[in-house]
């Protein structure tokens, strides 16, 4: 998973699995353009807080599923 577009974040939450994004949440804070994180699984789903207007309020849920040969999910 990579930001490539925000340029900053308030807050990023990440579900993995087939669950996603009824599964365990991982938070991750403050994140720069081209953070990135990887993550051992087929399915992932994210939520962002986004600033100045969005800190504290989240996004809904954006999941996205790995097809053959795809290894990274973008934030957009």
């Amino acid at each position: 998973m990579r930001n490539e577009e925000a340029p900053n974040l308030c807050g990023l939450e990440v579900s993995v699995g087939e669950t996603a994004p009824n599964g365990p949440v991982q938070s991750f804070g403050d994140l720069e353009i081209n953070w990135e994180q990887s993550f051992d699984t087929n399915k992932l789903c994210y939520r962002a807080s986004e600033p100045p207007e969005m800190c504290g309020n989240w996004t809904d849920w954006r999941c996205c599923e790995a097809g053959d040969g795809e290894k990274l999910c973008s934030i957009n």
